[in-house]
């Protein structure tokens, strides 16, 4: 393996689409050496946004997803759906 890129999506349901995905975050593991990551460190680098406003009032859940990209070969994609974390998004969220 030459690399993982790991990121984190928000993923909800809307009237108009069953399935929307945004990513908020995103690391590059390059080496053992930055293979653990602290809670402490990570910020969201991508606005959660919406292109109406089916994010209002709705169910959130935070997937952690990875791709494990090989010095040759397929590049194999692969989610953590057995510790997610979902919430309620505040209807004044803008």
């Amino acid at each position: 393996v030459k690399q993982l890129f790991v990121y984190i999506t928000a993923e909800y349901q809307t009237p108009a689409n069953k399935v929307n995905q945004v990513v908020v975050w995103d690391h590059i593991v390059t080496g053992k050496e930055h293979a653990q990551i602290h809670s402490s460190s990570i910020v969201n680098k991508y606005s959660l946004s919406d292109q109406g406003y089916g994010l209002r009032g709705n169910e959130i859940t935070l997937v952690l997803h990875w791709n494990t990209v090989p010095i040759t070969g397929l590049l194999m994609s692969t989610s953590f759906r057995q510790s997610t974390h979902t919430f309620t998004l505040d209807e004044t969220y803008s």
